[in-house]
Formats: C-alpha cells, structure tokens, sequence
C-alpha cells in the first residue's frame, strides 16, 4: 500500500511542477495566480498522501508491536476482590522495600475501592 501512496504523491509532485512551469510562461497576472494557486494545491495533496503513508507505517508498527506483546505468555494472577467477589486488575508491580531483594510487591484494586497486595519471590 505505501509504493501506491508514494507513486500518488510522485504523481501530485509532477503536476505541481507542471503548474509551476506554465505559470511562469504566461504573461497574464490572473492567469499565473490560478496556476501557482493549482501548484499550491498539488503540493498539499502530496504532503498529504506522505502524512498518510506515515501514518500507515505507525499503524502498521503498532499493530506488530501488540501482537508481539500479546503472544507473550504472563502470569498475572486473577486475584478476586476479597470484599465484593469481583475480578481486580493489576495497579502497580514494584520492588519489595528492605533488605529482601529479589522480591516484589504486587497490587490489584477493585471497582468497589478494595486494595489487595501480596509479596513474593518472583520465579525466574
């Protein structure tokens, strides 16, 4: 799909040269207007078919990116809130304080407002 919107931007280019060229044959000013007026617009829609090639390229990294990350294999816990039975969702993973390193602090809250956080070694 890019080569299409390079070769639509080329295209808009090639007009825009065009219009710029037969602009400055002509001896009438409102003649030479319209077309640097026309060579303006050609110009813009190329910048446009770019922007949009870009933009699909961004989407296209994103969309790799996600799946990437999908297919990786977490072991989150589902933790249940011990309060109103409903599934928490993780809110901050960090470091345990102290002097016992290599362990962490999980936290899970819920909709209803509980907090629930457990210490553990993490198992490498």
């Amino acid at each position: 799909m890019l080569k299409i919107i390079s070769s639509k931007a080329e295209e808009c280019y090639q007009h825009a040269a065009e219009a710029s060229s037969r602009a400055r044959q002509t001896d009438q000013a409102a003649v030479r207007k319209t077309f640097f007026d026309l060579e303006r617009c050609w110009l813009s829609l190329a910048r446009n078919y770019e922007l949009s090639g870009r933009s699909t390229d961004f989407a296209g990294e994103l969309t790799h990116r996600l799946s990437a990350l999908r297919s990786l294999t977490m072991n989150i816990p589902r933790v249940v809130c011990p309060e109103c039975g409903k599934r928490t969702r993780l809110a901050c993973l960090e470091p345990y304080p102290g002097t016992n390193a290599g362990k962490e602090t999980t936290t899970f809250i819920c909709d209803c407002g509980e907090r629930f956080s457990y210490t553990v070694a993490p198992q490498l």
